[in-house]
């Protein structure tokens, strides 16, 4: 299993690039880099896709995607937790990833995640 620790130098490599980057993984005004972002991003293996653009090697970004593979669904979703406190500067989670995430986090007994949503109202779908 793959630690935060291990991996926080290529990572804060990775983050601070997204940040400057948003055209890498489709952000505009309207999204902001949070958890889930980077999640759907190790999720579609640009992290070792696009390394070279991140400043880091193709093995950095396979061990980015293993911790998140590690940690995410259906297990704990610990990454969640660690990456807000390891990285303040990640916007706001949405309160429908926040939702899903405590929704995994209780099929295996676990407390719920306690991070920054945002402050916006959860839409609902018509009936």
């Amino acid at each position: 299993m793959v630690s935060l620790h291990k991996i926080m130098p290529q990572l804060k490599k990775a983050i601070s690039a997204l940040q400057t980057k948003p055209d890498l993984w489709g952000g505009d005004g309207n999204r902001k880099l949070n958890v889930e972002v980077l999640e759907e991003i190790a999720a579609n293996h640009l992290f070792d896709k696009l390394h070279d653009s991140l400043g880091i090697t193709e093995r950095a970004g396979l061990s980015i995607w293993s911790y998140f593979q590690d940690l995410g669904a259906p297990r704990l979703y610990q990454f969640v937790v660690e990456l807000h406190k390891a990285f303040p500067s990640l916007a706001n989670e949405s309160a429908e990833y926040v939702s899903c995430v405590n929704y995994y986090r209780s099929l295996n007994r676990l407390p719920k995640v306690d991070v920054p949503t945002e402050k916006r109202p959860v839409m609902k779908c018509p009936d």
